[in-house]
């Protein structure tokens, strides 16, 4: 569900430049941070050492992570009211109640 919401995060690269989409690089950024990465050289390192896992369960396919050059220059140049507005659609939707799953009599 976060994914949908990171999609609509607008990309701020050329059509050209885009080796990797960005709402999957923000979503392994995400995952770095909440491991404790702390920069884009740990965010980096985070995604080499766990590329083959990304890759598997996130269904990336990426032949290398990107580098913290490359990471800098992705989410430095975010549009910060764009990411915030993302956000801020998540949070409200994680507040909504969620309909009560069908239950079934125990055999």
């Amino acid at each position: 569900m976060l994914l949908s919401y990171l999609k609509q995060i607008k990309d701020p690269r050329r059509g050209q430049g885009q080796r990797y989409k960005l709402a999957d690089v923000l979503l392994v950024s995400i995952l770095a941070i909440l491991s404790g990465a702390e920069s884009y050289r740990d965010i980096s390192r985070f995604m080499k050492l766990r590329l083959c896992t990304l890759n598997q369960w996130l269904g990336i396919n990426w032949k290398a992570a990107p580098s913290k050059s490359l990471l800098g220059y992705i989410l430095g140049r975010l549009d910060r009211k764009n990411v915030e507005t993302s956000f801020r659609s998540y949070s409200k939707n994680l507040n909504q109640p969620k309909p009560a799953l069908e239950q079934r009599p125990l055999r």
